[in-house]
């Protein structure tokens, strides 16, 4: 099981004081995780459902996820890819919240 923490946190813009109206253009990690989901393509029927699945969970979930490692798994991969098309700014923070994640589950298992 791993857990990301701050679904509803934003990736921060390269640049210093940015305008309010840009902050709100910028999406949530929930909504570029279910985007990460949402515009994979799947290998198949089963795993087209285990995306929406997945999708689905973040959709609900409160400021934190808890997903099984296969899901997780699978998030990453999709999130990897960047179907997204996110620019390396924002692919960047993704992939380190996702690390985070991993990381914490890491140092559980040592203590």
């Amino acid at each position: 099981m791993k857990t990301i923490k701050g679904l509803d946190e934003k990736p921060q813009p390269m640049g210093d004081n940015v305008p309010a109206t840009v902050m709100e253009q910028i999406p949530t990690f929930r909504d570029m995780f279910r985007s990460a989901v949402g515009t994979a393509l799947s290998k198949s029927g089963d795993e087209a459902i285990e995306l929406f699945e997945i999708g689905l969970k973040i959709k609900r979930a409160k400021a934190d996820i808890e997903l099984e490692d296969a899901e997780f798994t699978k998030l990453k991969d999709k999130c990897d890819g960047n179907q997204a098309q996110w620019s390396s700014h924002f692919h960047a923070q993704v992939a380190l919240k996702l690390r985070s994640a991993e990381k914490a589950v890491t140092e559980l298992k040592e203590v």
